[in-house]
Formats: structure tokens, C-alpha cells, sequence
């Protein structure tokens, strides 16, 4: 298995708050929300942190809501020792991991994941939060940001996932309940190719060659991402550094942070 991770600040930022983490069988992305202080410590604090109690995996992994619970309530510790405040996780979590030769995975908060199975189909979601305000794991330790929240974005998510094979692609778009458990069911390694997370920074992409700048159809910069020639080593890194390179040579960026991580099921 080969895991890789990048991150890279969004052309509107003057601090990324973005980042990804990998490990021997895991991958790991936040996105730290912009209208909160210091979120890029909080998002590096949540995939390390994450990243520790997987570790600790051995043939079962807790569930969405216990791995979540125990993530944020480490992070908060270290944040009152830190003396910071509790919005400073105001930062979504992906997180990708195999445990007993399943590839599960957990989204709190938005972003994308993309999954390529070994007969050629791809796998792909998002979460369209009102207001574009995720629901971050911080609202779970604070019952009066939780309801404020409710009743400022609404209780329910729209959940967009897709199937494509070949050149055709079905999509399907799903109200859920924000509370409800949004994780992958679990699949069986020997059925993937590979997996990707994503932040939203992956939607921010225009030419900004045009005036004003034109967005960037999303599909075509996925499949410029996912591209992979080598899967060795920092497979991740070389794949999004070059496409970044041919973007900008175009015109194109991204305005906003990016971040992806992958998992290859190497099986040379």
C-alpha cells in the first residue's frame, strides 16, 4: 500500500489553513474554517490527533461517532492547555484507513472523496452544507454553537454522490439529517485501486486569465489530479505539483487552500 499526502495555500490566503496526513494505512485532510482564528493550527492538531488514535486500530475500528467524540476530546485538552478556544477546530476532518482488509471511511464536516475500484469504476461524493457552513466537530462540545447553528443552516446536508464508468456518470443528490452518520461502508481492500480525500479547494479553481475570472469545471480538474503515472513514493505530490504547473501556465489557480491525500493498493 502507498499513502501520500499535500496541501497548498489558496491564491486568496495569506496563511493555509489546510492540511493532510498520511500514514502507513490511512490518509487524513482538514480544512480550517477562514472566519475563525488560527484554524490552521486546529486542522494540523486534528489529522495529528487523528492520525494517533488510529494508530491504536487493531481488527475493529470505532465507529463514526466514537472515533469522532475521541478525536475532538484530545484536541480540546490540548487546546486548554494551549490556552486556545474551542473554535480554533472549527476545521473539517476526512479521514481514510484500513483495519482487517476494509477501507473505511469518515467525513465530518465537507470536502470530496474519490474511490477507483479495480473494474474501473469511480466512486465520488461531496456534502453541500447551506450558507456553505459545514458542521464542524467543535459543535459537538458546544451544545449552544450546535443549536445556534441548527437554526441558523437548517438540520439536514445535501449529500451528492456520483458513479462513473467510463464516460458516463450517474449522480444522486440526498437530503440527511446533519447528525446522521456520514461515513463509506466499508469495502474490501482487494476491491480498490485507490482512494482520495479532498478539501473544498478542489471547486475553487478559474482562469484568471479572463476578467472576471471563469471557473473551472470540477470534473476536469479531478481527473487532472487523479492522473497518476507512478505510484511510488510521493505519488500525491508529484501528481498535484504538476497539474498545479500546467494550470498556471493556463491561467488557472485555486483561491482557496487545497488539500488531498491518497491511498494505492499496490499490488506489483
Amino acid at each position: 500500500m502507498q499513502t501520500d499526502s499535500f496541501f497548498s495555500i489558496g491564491k486568496s490566503h495569506s496563511v493555509c489553513e489546510d492540511y493532510a496526513f498520511h500514514g502507513d494505512n490511512c490518509i487524513i485532510v482538514s480544512d480550517g474554517c477562514s472566519s475563525s482564528k488560527h484554524t490552521d493550527i486546529g486542522s494540523r492538531l486534528l489529522c495529528i490527533t487523528a492520525h494517533r488514535i488510529l494508530k491504536s486500530f487493531k481488527n475493529e475500528p470505532l465507529s463514526y461517532f466514537e472515533f469522532g467524540n475521541k478525536v475532538v476530546t484530545c484536541v480540546s485538552e490540548q487546546l486548554r492547555l494551549l490556552d486556545l478556544p474551542i473554535n480554533v477546530i472549527d476545521a473539517t476532518l476526512l479521514v481514510s484507513f484500513v483495519v482487517n482488509d476494509k477501507v473505511y471511511t469518515y467525513i465530518y464536516g465537507d470536502g470530496y472523496y474519490q474511490i477507483k475500484y479495480t473494474t474501473g469504476k469511480i466512486q465520488f461524493g461531496t456534502l453541500n452544507y447551506n450558507g456553505n457552513a459545514p458542521y464542524y466537530l467543535s459543535y459537538w462540545l458546544d451544545s449552544q454553537r450546535h443549536s445556534n447553528y441548527l437554526k441558523k443552516f437548517g438540520k439536514t446536508v445535501e449529500a451528492i454522490t456520483g458513479i462513473q464508468i467510463g464516460n458516463e456518470t450517474e449522480l444522486k443528490s440526498t437530503d440527511i439529517e446533519i447528525t446522521v452518520t456520514n461515513n463509506i461502508l466499508p469495502i474490501p481492500v482487494d476491491e480498490i485501486e485507490y482512494v482520495l480525500l479532498m478539501s473544498d479547494g478542489v471547486e475553487s479553481f478559474q482562469n484568471y486569465d479572463e476578467s472576471p475570472p471563469i471557473p473551472i469545471v470540477n470534473t476536469d480538474i479531478l481527473n487532472a489530479l487523479s492522473s497518476f503515472k507512478n505510484i511510488k513514493g510521493q505519488f500525491v505530490t508529484r501528481r498535484t505539483k504538476a497539474a498545479l504547473k500546467k494550470f498556471k501556465k493556463n491561467g488557472i489557480d485555486h483561491y482557496d487552500d487545497l488539500s488531498i491525500a491518497g491511498m494505492y493498493m499496490d499490488r506489483s
